[in-house]
């Protein structure tokens, strides 16, 4: 089976399975040959608490661009606007 990849990154958060945290990351979408799409962690990303790989974690949401700031280069917004 043939995989596309669109270069497009996304910021989203994401459940870290060691420290069963939900920790900020960047996914892109993952295409296949068939035009069916999966969104995935890219990899090589740490968690920011526990250090350990991402690239077994699974996406829990995707950040609109117009609140993230679009593809990646945006800055994701907390509770009360706080920026993180």
């Amino acid at each position: 089976m043939v995989v596309k990849t669109k270069g497009e990154r996304f910021e989203g958060e994401v459940y870290c399975p060691i420290c069963t945290h939900q920790v900020p990351a960047q996914v892109y979408e993952q295409t296949s040959a068939t035009g069916h799409g999966k969104h995935v962690v890219v990899p090589g990303q740490k968690c920011a608490r526990c250090w350990t790989s991402l690239d077994a974690a699974f996406i829990v949401r995707m950040l609109p661009a117009d609140a993230a700031g679009g593809p990646v280069g945006g800055r994701i917004q907390g509770p009360g606007g706080l920026t993180a």
